[in-house]
């Protein structure tokens, strides 16, 4: 059979080209933190803090993240209460919050200045949306439950731990960066977007996949090494009994898909 670029780098000298170029770039693996580190000349390190604190009266509560240069910690924890550690340069962001709902954004205007975000929020959140720009983010939900995920980045690192919590739909899309995602076992649906840069997916083994893929020279991955059967664009491995299922739109250029990477997605 034919060999595509799904598959892999072949040996043909010019879809290695092709594989180098963007690939040489994401197995750099810090080869976009160079540009967070400081956000620019005007970013600067922290110099003041700001603490706000509050509750929600209900899981169906959402939360919104709009974060320029800096870094961001998210956790579930039990009860209903949300708190923010922010330490920030500049002006000081933007707090705007009821019984159901978060907004947290950066003052604008100005060059951006760092930000420092830790947050905590309730064991179970109904939406939880984060646009950030030359960021990193973690985001922890130990035992947690989000019903909706949806991350919009930029030059930037995100983590996502769920392998104790339980996210049921995600939205991500990264623009020169990377993503990790520990999805654990539990049920997971939704879209994943990568431009120049890579997509770490961990689950479980029993755990099924069902994952489609945009097949095309720029966007590799390991699913065929990985023991996936295909079908078209959609890649699949049975369940275990009783298991759930992962169920992902995938797509990317100059970008990298790895399942079960090699020390795992931390």
């Amino acid at each position: 059979s034919r060999r595509t670029a799904a598959d892999g780098p072949s040996n043909d000298p010019d879809r290695w080209s092709c594989w180098s170029v963007g690939g040489a770039a994401i197995a750099s693996g810090h080869l976009w933190i160079g540009a967070l580190s400081d956000c620019a000349v005007s970013g600067g390190p922290t110099d003041q803090q700001l603490q706000r604190s509050g509750s929600f009266d209900g899981p169906s509560a959402a939360v919104r993240l709009d974060l320029t240069c800096g870094s961001l910690t998210v956790a579930t924890s039990t009860g209903a209460n949300w708190a923010l550690d922010a330490a920030y340069r500049g002006p000081a962001p933007i707090v705007d919050s009821s019984s159901s709902r978060l907004d947290l954004r950066v003052s604008g205007g100005g060059s951006a200045r760092r930000n420092d975000w830790t947050i905590s929020l309730p064991s179970a959140v109904g939406v939880l949306s984060i646009t950030a720009n030359a960021a990193t983010a973690t985001l922890q939900f130990p035992d947690g439950h989000v019903a909706s995920l949806d991350v919009d980045m930029n030059a930037g690192d995100l983590r996502i731990d769920a392998t104790h919590g339980a996210v049921d739909v995600v939205d991500l899309s990264m623009n020169a960066g990377r993503i990790r995602l520990d999805a654990g076992s539990s049920v997971l649906g939704g879209d994943v977007s990568v431009n120049a840069g890579a997509f770490d997916l961990c689950v479980p083994d029993g755990v099924g996949l069902r994952l489609e893929v945009t097949n095309q020279l720029t966007f590799v991955h390991n699913l065929a090494a990985r023991g996936l059967s295909r079908s078209g664009d959609t890649w699949t491995r049975p369940a275990a009994a009783g298991a759930p299922i992962v169920t992902l739109s995938i797509d990317g250029g100059a970008a990298s898909f790895s399942l079960n990477p090699v020390g795992g997605c931390r």
